[in-house]
């Protein structure tokens, strides 16, 4: 219901960011109905359950057997809203020597890192394993960033009309392989601007005050969302390229900007990832919003977010291969 809001109301998308325990919900109500009568309350909760499933798909896959190997050419993609590598104390160094063990070909970042914070020469300490970088500049917008080990040939930033979202369109050529790159940090969600407010509060009429501000945020940025990604999804589809989408998009798989986006791209944890996938570390760990989606000329082998306390956010690892193109027909 949430993915049609773009049309209907700003409000009906606040339900993408609880689906999951109404989903719960109403499979425990169901389990209890089983014992009540009449039973139409047991079919009344599990059709309820039954309608999320297709968005419960996308946060939690069973175990999957061994795919055979693609060929083409390996391709490690790491993704990780940074936070400026801050989560109660620096973790950069920490952080930086977890990611170089990935060994990963493209490092997108989302919030850091910022040069006002991290100077240009730790900048060189830490990403010197990718020769090529762009790093967006844009006063008041996030920091966006690309380093990849192969030639970045192009970028085209999209700064949006509502800041601080922006979206960085990159070229790289992979062993003679033009591949386009779209990192992005869309509209906030707002939640860590009322947080402190909500939950400890001066008296209890400001954290309602900051409640029913966090409501009204939350509506806005979901309609700025669905503009952002309307663009998006005109970027992928003019793209002459094979593309990989990927960053922060700060909605849930139930959301209109995550099912616009995907369209008809693969989404790299439901191909290959196993078990529970949340991406922000706050609010019980029930949002998946950062995400890694690729179109059918890439096959994944591996799409794991390891749990870390070097942000707010969980990094998003994507391995896999650029196919070759007697398999893509």
């Amino acid at each position: 219901m949430s993915y049609t809001s773009r049309f209907v109301s700003g409000w009906i998308s606040l339900c993408s960011l609880i689906f999951l325990p109404v989903a719960l919900l109403n499979l425990a109500c169901a389990g209890i109905a089983c014992c009540l009568k009449p039973r139409k309350w047991t079919w009344l909760s599990l059709t309820g359950f039954l309608l999320h499933v297709g968005n419960l798909h996308a946060i939690y896959q069973f175990p999957k057997g061994k795919t055979n190997e693609a060929e083409g050419i390996p391709l490690t993609v790491v993704i990780y809203n940074t936070h400026n590598f801050y989560n109660g104390k620096s973790y950069l160094p920490e952080a930086m020597a977890y990611i170089d063990g990935l060994d990963a070909d493209i490092f997108c970042t989302q919030e850091g890192p910022v040069p006002e914070f991290i100077s240009e020469d730790t900048i060189q300490k830490y990403f010197s394993d990718w020769k090529y970088r762009y790093m967006s500049t844009e006063a008041g917008y996030s920091s966006v960033s690309i380093f990849s080990r192969y030639p970045i040939q192009k970028v085209e930033p999209i700064y949006y009309d509502t800041i601080p979202a922006v979206t960085l369109i990159a070229d790289i050529e992979v062993e003679g392989k033009i591949i386009r790159l779209l990192n992005n940090h869309l509209q906030t969600t707002s939640v860590n601007l009322y947080r402190d407010s909500i939950q400890n509060p001066i008296h209890e009429k400001s954290r309602i005050e900051a409640m029913n501000q966090l409501l009204v945020s939350l509506k806005d940025n979901f309609q700025r969302r669905a503009k952002q990604a309307d663009r998006i999804r005109d970027e992928i589809e003019k793209s002459p390229y094979p593309v990989i989408v990927c960053g922060d998009f700060n909605d849930t798989p139930a959301s209109y900007t995550y099912r616009r986006i995907k369209g008809n791209l693969v989404d790299g944890f439901i191909e290959v990832g196993n078990g529970y996938q949340y991406t922000f570390r706050q609010l019980k760990r029930l949002w998946r919003i950062d995400y890694i989606l690729h179109s059918k000329e890439f096959r994944g082998t591996e799409c794991y977010s390891p749990d870390l306390p070097y942000s707010d956010h969980n990094m998003v690892v994507w391995k896999g291969k650029i196919r070759e193109e007697k398999e893509i027909r």
